[in-house]
């Protein structure tokens, strides 16, 4: 787990890496926050940790979350009949259907490069926005990095 010096945490926590650069001045909804501290929990951990599970340090995660996660990903493979995660899939806590390319901020999880990546993309544009959704604006940078048939048609392909 990796949260920043001084923030609040609510549960007791085992093997915290603290942050000790000052968060970003603004960033009043977290937004890049939420990725660079993200990025320095994986950063620490060792090479042959396989998949990730990011969660928001103010919240408490059931028991039966992670043995289901575990579960999951016990099963990943490359294969497409597997029953698990797909190569280069996200699991989410949440999704609007009503909103187009939103996911929530509470959990997500996948293999550790799927999960680099997605984390990445998002460092990657700085403070820039490409959406005012939190949730929508993390997929859109994500898609427009990763995927080019999504820079082909997007029109946030020249920000």
């Amino acid at each position: 787990m990796s949260s920043w010096k001084g923030s609040n945490l609510n549960h007791a926590a085992r093997n915290v890496k603290l942050i000790e650069s000052r968060p970003p001045l603004f960033d009043p909804d977290n937004r890049r926050k939420q990725f660079l501290s993200t990025w320095a929990g994986i950063q620490a951990l060792e090479r042959d940790v396989t998949h990730i599970l990011k969660i928001r340090t103010d919240q408490p995660i059931p028991p039966d979350l992670l043995l289901w996660l575990k579960k999951l990903f016990k099963n990943d493979s490359k294969s497409e009949t597997s029953v698990g995660v797909a190569p280069g899939k996200l699991v989410i806590s949440e999704f609007l259907p009503t909103v187009k390319h939103y996911v929530g901020d509470f959990v997500f999880a996948g293999h550790r490069d799927t999960v680099e990546k997605f984390v990445s993309a998002n460092l990657e544009f700085g403070l820039r926005n490409m959406h005012p959704s939190i949730g929508t604006d993390y997929v859109l940078k994500y898609l427009s990095k990763v995927e080019p048939e999504f820079n082909q048609q997007s029109p946030f392909n020249n920000l």
